[in-house]
């Protein structure tokens, strides 16, 4: 984790914090400045910037955004963040290669980037598809890669521009576990644990659910 000024002692922070994202990949920076203009804000977070904190604010903002950004977050703004979509969305009219990149999205691809425009968080994303934390980041990263950008906002907006909605209601469906020729298979799930025993002389199973 890191945090940057935009300006450092007549240093470009956004240039330094650039640097320092491509020397150690997957590095949070978080910008704690004044103020900015939007084209500022757009730069940072098509570089992959996860925070933005003014200065006069209170000093649980920051560390909200530093421990949210350490966690694979983004905390901006939400005022300041809805003029940045709009921008990069703007901007994205005529990036063809960010569209096509979205077709060679797999199905649970896509279904990572639905709930990143309904801004889903890393982990609630997880639970909805019934996957790993540890695999929400690895389809991210795989995203982002495809659509060759730095940011999962930046992901959003050009991908809000090429038409893609939010998963919203749909209907996310757990993958089928077959315990067909398991003579006993146990579940735990903490708190409670829950066991299920199969009879290998007949096709019925028993739940036993205790804490």
């Amino acid at each position: 984790m890191v945090t940057l000024d935009l300006d450092l002692a007549g240093e470009d922070g956004l240039a330094l914090g650039r640097r320092l994202g491509d020397r150690w990949p997957g590095l949070g920076i978080v910008v704690v400045t004044a103020s900015a203009g939007e084209d500022r804000v757009c730069e940072a977070v098509q570089m992959g910037v996860r925070g933005w904190v003014f200065k006069q604010g209170a000093i649980e903002t920051l560390l909200i955004a530093v421990r949210g950004a350490a966690r694979g977050e983004t905390h901006i703004p939400a005022a300041m963040l809805a003029r940045v979509l709009v921008a990069l969305s703007q901007r994205g009219k005529s990036s063809t290669p960010a569209a096509e990149g979205i077709a060679l999205l797999t199905a649970r691809e896509l279904d990572v980037l639905r709930c990143l425009i309904d801004g889903l968080s890393r982990t609630e994303i997880g639970e909805m598809l019934y996957v790993s934390l540890s695999t929400v980041r690895t389809h991210i990263q795989r995203i982002l890669h495809k659509l060759n950008v730095h940011s999962a906002l930046t992901a959003v907006a050009f991908a809000r521009r090429a038409g893609v909605i939010g998963i919203g209601a749909d209907k996310v469906i757990a993958p089928k576990v077959a315990f067909q020729g398991l003579g006993m298979a146990q579940l735990e799930v903490v708190p409670p644990v829950v066991e299920l025993q199969r009879r290998p002389d007949d096709h019925q199973a028993t739940f036993t659910v205790s804490s």
